[in-house]
């Protein structure tokens, strides 16, 4: 409860709001609250209407922990923050995130070249997101109990990443790869155009099998659109788009590889995220947790994209009907400030 606005005011009522520890000066409550000077001279009507610190708190998550003074949730899986304490403007009350939906699984052969699947859509207000948008604002809360959140999973071949979803923002998924002569599938897992601004990187392209002919070789099919926080993807068993740039185009024999990600370091520990996965014939990689394509035929050397990073899978090179590489799972990590 903030402290009077007028009339007289004594130490031990300031303390009394304020805490501290006894015997009680004004000059320990440097800094403390709106108003209240950090240094020098400091008289009780500085403190009309100051209040108590008060620091935003939560629980939950797959994993919690301290780094200095924030505290920071880690949802490798759907689960529930749930909000203790709303905190106050002379402490904090805003909180962080990353949000990452799920990678596009890659295409498959069909006796062609599989595309590399397409990274989640990144929404971050700690850095810069996917697409090349710069940091979102923080959230804030108007009440404390359950904020639940929704991780999506990776793609299976030629299937979408799923979204993931916390407090009314959505990262949807990346594209799936497309097989043989299919495009890559577009940056948005849930499908329909007026979602498509919270999308992630496209699909790449697939390809028949290539035979030179008459002095080219046949064109593959185009990758996909991006979403708004992805890369499109490349064509002719291209790369899949990663948060942080376009999926490559082939350059026979080698298949595209995928956009490359982003890097954040909101869990106290840089960590890339988001990669898009390589095309089938290249087992190279832009970023490591991104999917490699499958070299050489029937090797099933490929890679899935890497778990918790919202990376898409890698593509096939040509193997029947064999599956494409799944992509990698998405994540959600708060981080706030709890103590002074």
């Amino acid at each position: 409860m903030a402290l009077q606005n007028s009339g007289s005011i004594s130490i031990a009522e300031i303390a009394e709001e304020m805490g501290g520890t006894t015997p009680h000066s004004l000059s320990e409550y440097y800094g403390l609250g709106t108003g209240i000077p950090s240094s020098g001279a400091i008289s009780i009507s500085e403190f009309y209407g100051a209040t108590a610190p008060e620091y935003f708190q939560a629980t939950g998550g797959n994993s919690n922990f301290t780094s200095g003074n924030n505290r920071i949730h880690v949802f490798n899986g759907s689960g529930t923050l749930t909000v203790t304490q709303l905190g106050n403007a002379a402490g904090n009350q805003s909180v962080e995130y990353l949000i990452l939906g799920g990678g596009g699984g890659g295409g498959r052969g069909d006796n062609g070249y599989g595309g590399g699947g397409g990274s989640g859509a990144a929404r971050t207000s700690y850095g810069t997101q996917g697409g090349g948008h710069s940091a979102a604002s923080n959230m804030t809360f108007s009440t404390t109990g359950g904020k639940y959140v929704t991780i999506g999973s990776g793609g299976s071949s030629n299937s979408p990443g799923g979204h993931s979803h916390f407090n009314g923002i959505f990262a949807d998924g990346g594209g799936f790869g497309g097989n043989k002569d299919q495009p890559g599938g577009i940056g948005n897992s849930r499908y329909t155009d007026s979602l498509q601004t919270n999308g992630g990187g496209g699909g790449g392209g697939g390809s028949q099998e290539l035979t030179y002919l008459g002095g080219q070789y046949p064109q593959g099919a185009p990758g996909g659109a991006a979403g708004g926080y992805g890369y499109a993807g490349g064509s002719n068993f291209g790369g899949g788009g990663g948060a942080g740039g376009a999926g490559g185009d082939s350059a026979y024999p080698a298949g595209g590889l995928g956009g490359t990600c982003i890097s954040s370091n909101i869990r106290a520990t840089n960590t890339n995220y988001a990669a898009g996965g390589t095309a089938g014939t290249n087992t190279s990689r832009t970023c490591s947790i991104g999917g490699g394509g499958e070299n050489p035929t029937n090797g099933n050397n490929g890679t899935a994209g890497a778990t918790n990073t919202g990376s898409g899978g890698g593509g096939r090179r040509h193997d029947g009907s064999a599956s494409g590489y799944s992509g990698g799972s998405g994540i959600c990590i708060v981080r706030y400030q709890y103590q002074a």
